[in-house]
């Protein structure tokens, strides 16, 4: 070879080596500006939701504060001060946090806010952070999926711990992936497994089913490999034994082995509920399709590649446990009125399953982006994808707002105005305490924000939610809502003040029972008892629109 040629070759060479790292700086700032977009998404989501979801609160969250607000100043998760302990709360985690709040002086509902919108920015931090190397460009678009669906954050704004649940469900999805993957000969189990695990099964009733899935991986992982058979029967043991302590608690301190929300709702279902459940599901699926939708585009744009010897299946095999597990569950309880709440509320565990899915594809290389994503109109294609996908999920949040509307009118019958801000004593709750007094007892079929509010007096829950005698009584059996009032146990009471959720038509005579919107047979006997009682009269000028009856004498 010529000296000119040695040249020639050379200069090629460093031509080529210096293109090959422009073409990686150029890559790496791509995936930079990609990393950069799903932060500001992840900035962005908050802020748009909680412009939708703001102003508005879940009835049912504040059942839970009484309960908290009790723990804090008497030592004892009770419903009313001076009767036996019951357990009308769905999270014992959540209930015992909210108290710290009051401890602090913090609104629960305040309180809770704060803690899932954290909950869901963290996931959403860490879904940035899994998506790594060349996949960095779906980061935005895992973000959207993660945090993007109105369903979480309606019940963020909403103050239950719903979205607390689907994040802790995810975050152990991604520790336990990261576990069984290590290579780690030591075969140690992180203590933030077992944290979250803990967690899980304090925050709601699937909790134990979740901790289930975990420890069958767990040990399925460890027959082929026998470092990880010790912490696999640690883990289920730890799991077993939370569980029994927690049962072994209910049945010392309330009685039974279930909640009595449980006994309220669920046993003895009929075939009308299961019909109910799967109602349910199919109009939550029908919620789902922008997230569902999104997941399956991102799987076609992205070509998935199933290879052996991958933990791709096993992941498939986990998700698959978790949403069986899931729709078995929601059917089964889908006959309560959770419609009352918006679709979908049930299915976040499955929700947090797609995340992981589409995410651990991702890390065991299987999602390969389109092969133009470094082109300018692919990278344009690929910024502008997760921004549509979120627009496409918001207008789902419309149909979560007069949801929430006509659940607040129905429970409440009074004007969303003044009881917009949750912050403040509603005008119900004043009027209770100026006329009657702030220890006066009520009985209302709407167990909230109400009772929460006026936490000097009795309430007794008419549904049965917070009243172990209707709950467990088989007089008023759960098959047969239509019966749960009560009215004869709730009269022998002497409650001060009755509420009854049907319009004041209803019990003057100018409106049938049936065109004031009652359809439950234990509300017109109720009306009939009262309106026979010399004990009891109609209150005219009260600032709700339903039925309201005081006891003679009881006004201050």
């Amino acid at each position: 070879m010529s000296v000119s040629q040695r040249q020639e070759s050379t200069s090629y060479g460093v031509q080529g080596d210096s293109e090959a790292k422009t073409s990686e700086l150029s890559a790496a700032s791509l995936l930079s500006r990609h990393r950069l977009l799903a932060r500001a998404l992840l900035a962005l989501i908050p802020l748009v939701y909680f412009v939708y979801f703001g102003h508005l609160w879940l009835d049912d969250a504040f059942i839970t504060y009484r309960y908290s607000s009790n723990l804090a100043t008497t030592g004892q998760p009770l419903w009313n001060i001076d009767e036996a302990p019951v357990e009308g709360f769905t999270s014992s985690a959540w209930m015992v946090w909210n108290s710290v709040a009051v401890l602090l002086n913090v609104h629960p509902l305040l309180w809770s806010r704060l803690t899932s919108t954290l909950a869901l920015v963290l996931l959403g931090a860490e879904v940035i952070r899994r998506c790594n190397g060349a996949a960095a460009v779906l980061a935005p678009v895992v973000v959207v999926l993660a945090i993007g669906s109105p369903l979480a954050w309606y019940y963020a704004f909403g103050g239950m711990e719903t979205a607390v649940f689907f994040v802790t469900i995810a975050l152990i999805a991604f520790y336990m992936y990261d576990y069984l993957r290590a290579d780690d000969p030591s075969g140690r189990m992180p203590t933030r497994l077992y944290l979250l695990i803990a967690l899980v099964i304090l925050l709601r009733p699937e909790g134990l089913a979740v901790a289930g899935v975990a420890s069958a991986i767990a040990i399925i992982a460890s027959v082929k490999q026998t470092v990880l058979r010790r912490p696999a029967i640690a883990l289920t043991t730890f799991s077993v034994t939370l569980i029994a302590v927690q049962t072994a608690w209910r049945i010392l301190y309330f009685g039974y082995p279930l909640p009595n929300t449980y006994y309220a709702k669920h046993s003895g279902r009929s075939l009308s509920q299961f019909v109910d459940g799967l109602s349910y599901t199919v109009n939550s699926l029908l919620v789902l399709v922008p997230s569902i939708a999104l997941a399956l585009l991102v799987l076609a744009v992205c070509q998935p590649r199933l290879r052996r010897g991958t933990g791709v299946h096993g992941l498939a095999a986990a998700v698959a446990a978790i949403v069986t597990i899931n729709v078995v569950y929601v059917v089964y309880v889908g006959g309560d009125e959770t419609v009352a709440f918006g679709f979908g509320r049930l299915y976040l565990p499955s929700l947090a399953a797609l995340v992981v899915l589409v995410l651990g594809l991702q890390k065991e290389g299987t999602l390969i982006p389109a092969p133009d994503h470094r082109s300018v109109i692919g990278s344009f294609a690929w910024a502008a994808f997760p921004f549509a996908a979120f627009l496409a999920m918001i207008p789902v949040a419309f149909l979560f707002v007069p949801s929430l509307d006509r659940t607040l009118s129905t429970q409440v019958q009074t004007s969303l105005t003044s009881m917009s801000n949750p912050f403040q004593p509603g005008e119900l709750s004043q009027w209770i305490d100026e006329r009657y007094g702030h220890d006066a007892s009520i009985a209302v079929p709407w167990a909230g924000r109400v009772p929460f509010e006026h936490s000097g007096g009795n309430v007794i829950d008419t549904l049965g939610l917070n009243n172990e005698h209707i709950a467990h009584n088989p007089e008023y059996p759960p098959t047969a809502p239509q019966d749960s009032m009560a009215p004869s146990y709730v009269l022998s009471l002497e409650p001060d003040l009755v509420f009854i959720q049907v319009q004041r038509g209803a019990a003057d005579g100018s409106m049938s029972f049936e065109d004031a919107g009652g359809w439950k047979q234990g509300d017109r006997l109720m009306i009939d008892l009262l309106n026979d009682s010399n004990a009891y009269a109609l209150v005219e000028d009260a600032p709700v629109s339903t039925v309201v009856f005081e006891r003679v004498g009881a006004r201050l």
